[in-house]
């Protein structure tokens, strides 16, 4: 039976029954018992790693199965090997650690206190894996920004568009894309109203006449003062700029928008979108797996691929066009902020500690590790382990 055609294996539940592998330095309780609360953490746990994970790392098989029949055999290990591994940690007993900024979930990580702290993933830009640990970084990290300079700013949330183009046009449209950005940010009065931005490229095909469409999200900041002084740019001007920018008065749409700390709200004929909605739009995949790769169920399962033919030639476009690119810049306040946080690089950078919070060492944790194989994630190991420097009731 062929990767593609294998049936997606249900996750069993490992809870209560886990073969423990001795480890040197470990240690093991004989008299470690699991307790309900700890019961129905696990079977959250589980749940995650057969619903989230099982979905991206069965569509990274896919893209695995293109990049053999096109000839990026060594692309293709490395997706076929992405998230095939994965270890998790959770802190136990008297020593436990505070929760991460968002709760005690991470952001596409594990439930209730388990952490993803161990795993391989092969940074592809387009496996589906690597892609939504990426977004869950872009987003924890602009939303820390946006944390320490929203009482000092307003937020706007501004999308910058060309017509489609074509395939072979894909590559030269994005550097035309880049370079008019580029020129746009110079304007005097893009200048004087901006002082800093979070800007993300996103490309969409059209499957029905298989065209592309590349495009900016963009959050700024601008002053307290904005809606009302001199600076203010009205819609008509933003596209007028883009316009020029782009040397394409063809161009017909630009969306501006204010975003407030609620939920989405219209007032008269616009809708003001929420910070949330607003980080959560540029924080999205650059690139969609439903855009190459078939469509999707409302659960993430890839359920019906296009034929091999045309997933790959959308494969070798998108490969071709984002190569050695940037997706993500940011420029001004943001940046200022993201340098004194320390931020890494949400491209380049970690896809495990994707909150920027790691698993305390003075703590005793339980550790679980997962292997891939045969369309699900198993249960391989589970034991418990503590800083010898801990005095640990048993």
């Amino acid at each position: 039976m062929t990767r593609k055609n294998r049936p997606c294996v249900r996750l069993e539940n490992f809870t209560r029954t886990v073969q423990r592998c001795p480890l040197e330095g470990a240690f093991y309780p004989m008299n470690y018992s699991i307790t309900e609360n700890e019961i129905c953490q696990d079977e959250k746990l589980a749940k995650e790693i057969e619903t989230k994970f099982t979905s991206k790392r069965l569509a990274s098989e896919v893209l695995a199965q293109a990049y053999e029949r096109i000839g990026y055999g060594s692309k293709a290990q490395r997706v076929s090997d992405c998230g095939t591994l994965l270890e998790f940690k959770k802190p136990v007993g008297k020593a436990s650690a505070p929760p991460s900024a968002n709760g005690c979930a991470e952001a596409g990580g594990a439930s209730d206190g388990w952490k993803l702290t161990t795993a391989n993933f092969c940074r592809d830009r387009l496996c589906p894996m690597c892609s939504w640990r990426r977004t869950y970084k872009v987003y924890s990290q602009i939303s820390r920004i946006m944390d320490v300079i929203q009482n000092d700013y307003v937020f706007l949330f501004l999308t910058l568009t060309v017509p489609n183009c074509t395939a072979d046009e894909l590559s030269q449209t994005i550097d035309d894309l880049q370079n008019g950005f580029k020129k746009f940010m110079k304007y005097k009065r893009v200048k004087n109203a901006v002082q800093g931005y979070f800007k993300v490229l996103e490309i969409t095909r059209n499957t029905v006449y298989n065209t592309y469409h590349p495009h900016f999200h963009n959050i700024l900041a601008v002053k307290k003062s904005y809606l009302t002084s001199r600076d203010y740019i009205q819609r008509s001007e933003w596209l007028e700029l883009w316009q020029r920018a782009m040397c394409d008065p063809t161009i017909t749409q630009v969306d501006i928008r204010r975003c407030k700390d609620k939920q989405d709200i219209r007032e008269g004929e616009k809708v003001v979108k929420s910070l949330g909605s607003a980080v959560a739009e540029v924080a999205k995949y650059s690139v969609k797996a439903a855009d190459f790769l078939g469509r999707f169920n409302k659960d993430g399962f890839l359920v019906a691929p296009f034929p091999d033919n045309e997933i790959d030639e959308a494969v070798i476009t998108l490969g071709s066009a984002l190569h050695g690119r940037r997706l993500t810049a940011l420029g001004g306040v943001f940046d200022e902020v993201a340098k004194k946080l320390q931020l890494d690089d949400c491209e380049n950078g970690d896809l495990i500690h994707i909150d920027g919070s790691e698993i305390r060492s003075d703590v005793a944790f339980m550790i679980r590790r997962y292997s891939w194989g045969c369309g699900a994630y198993k249960l391989i190991e589970e034991r418990r382990e503590v800083n010898v420097d801990i005095e640990v009731e048993e």
